[in-house]
């Protein structure tokens, strides 16, 4: 063991001499140590003391060792506040795609909504409003099926109505003036902010065999599903009325918007959200429910925006709303989450799902569906799945080009609620107003022939 000599006090009269040497080695006690220069000073007799350099090191290793954990703990604290902020930003911006925003906070999301996956996206957290969505919530109704209806039967459109379908690629003339441009050669919109092309493209695949665009680990039975029972239809002997309704039809993300008007090119301060329930996904919900009303489909239509307080918690919220309409409904077998898609390249190209059918602009309807594969229960999600594939079926033989590939996820986005439920992704944020309701139309009949053939 290695030892340092120090120097102390006695405590002896300078006549006297040290009995015995003095050795300190208990922890606790600290020697006095003398200057060199006071030493010729003193006329005590002095006494060597040796104690080990290891206790003179420890409370040095200490302090260091704080100060270092300090350190780390205010470099990550300030690396998970810049990357939130980023993120945050960008979804609000609708510049990250949705599954992306999803793969990165996927988990998070599970830990903190008690396994409900689907509660994932990012905004800022503010205070969610306590509000009863059966009670308070306008429920719009065809005034056709607002009385009892006796033995009512779907109007379902004759395959005679139905003309041939034609798909228009070419780029239509903007109504709004071109942006030019600038001196460093990019394109300026009038408010003097970037612009980006918007591009017009079918999405639809080939209409002679289904597709399904599989994000998750499962290997589904096609055939099989095809040949699976779905909700029944109320038959001719079983009256309908919107107290039994068959159908909700609700927004998780209610303030998704549409493009005011048609052009090829966007800006980033173009709005891709608002509470204005004329151009959000809300007034697509309102045409929907109307439609399958007036086929004497008994429908309720949710208007509640349940991200318009905190986009964080928008699953959270929708799923609480489901179960209240099905608490109070319990004749509902269908639940339509009504939103629209956000499509973009790399390069900050904006895609826009897009077709002509029978003359008319249209925009395209995806069918996202959920599963277990991210971990959260869902025994239901093929029975989903078999109605989707249904749906799609039918509207690729009524109206081809309409429908894209049905979207298989590994989160549920609170399906598990019925054997009858899934998203429906009307156009996306490049789309009009007038495309996505020409739309929803078609996909209105399509669901009204699918739940009559059964």
């Amino acid at each position: 063991m290695t030892y340092t000599k120090f120097s102390v006090k006695t405590g002896l009269a300078p006549d006297k001499k040290a009995e015995a040497p003095i050795y300190l080695l208990h922890p606790t006690i600290e020697p006095v140590c003398i200057p060199a220069e006071q030493k010729k000073q003193e006329n005590h007799t002095k006494t060597t003391v040796i104690i080990p350099i290891s206790q003179r090191t420890h409370r040095t290793k200490k302090r260091k060792s704080t100060v270092i954990s300090m350190i780390a703990f205010l470099l990550c604290t300030g690396i998970c506040f810049t990357f939130g902020y980023l993120l945050n930003y960008a979804c609000k911006k609708d510049v990250i795609a949705p599954k992306l925003v999803c793969g990165l906070t996927y988990r998070l999301a599970y830990i903190s909504s008690g396994g409900n996956a689907e509660a994932v996206t990012l905004e800022k957290k503010s205070s969610i409003k306590k509000q009863s969505p059966v009670s308070t919530q306008k429920i719009t109704a065809n005034a056709a099926v607002e009385a009892p209806l006796a033995k009512a039967s779907p109007v379902i459109p004759a395959a005679s109505d139905v003309k041939s379908n034609s798909v228009v690629e070419s780029q239509t003339a903007p109504s709004e003036p071109v942006p030019v441009s600038s001196e460093k050669g990019e394109m300026k919109s009038e408010s003097g902010s970037t612009a980006y092309p918007l591009i017009k493209q079918n999405l639809a695949k080939s209409s002679d065999k289904l597709s399904l665009s599989n994000e998750t680990s499962f290997t589904p039975n096609i055939e099989a599903l095809m040949n699976e029972s779905i909700p029944a239809f109320a038959s001719a002997d079983t009256p309908l009325s919107i107290d039994k309704p068959l159908v909700l039809v609700l927004h998780t993300h209610g303030t998704e918007s549409y493009l005011p008007t048609d052009s090829d090119y966007y800006s980033e301060d173009d709005p891709t959200r608002t509470q204005d329930t004329t151009r959000n996904v809300v007034r697509v919900g309102t045409e929907l429910s109307n439609i399958l009303n007036s086929y004497g489909i008994p429908t309720l239509h949710c208007e509640i925006m349940h991200d318009k307080d905190s986009y964080v918690t928008a699953y959270k919220n929708s799923m609480k709303t489901m179960q209240e309409y099905l608490q109070k409904y319990p004749s509902i077998k269908y639940v339509i989450d009504v939103h629209r898609d956000s499509i973009f390249k790399a390069n900050k190209e904006q895609i826009k799902p897009y077709t002509v059918i029978n003359g008319e602009p249209s925009a395209q309807i995806l069918m996202v569906i959920g599963t277990s594969g991210g971990g959260a229960a869902h025994p239901n999600w093929e029975k989903n799945l078999g109605l989707a594939l249904k749906l799609e079926t039918t509207m690729n033989k009524t109206f081809p080009t309409l429908a894209r590939p049905i979207n298989l996820r590994n989160s549920r986005f609170n399906q598990n609620v019925s054997e009858g439920a899934f998203i429906l992704e009307v156009g996306s944020c490049g789309n009009t107003m007038d495309e996505a309701l020409t739309a929803v139309k078609m996909f209105a009949q399509c669901f009204a022939k699918t739940l009559n053939n059964k």
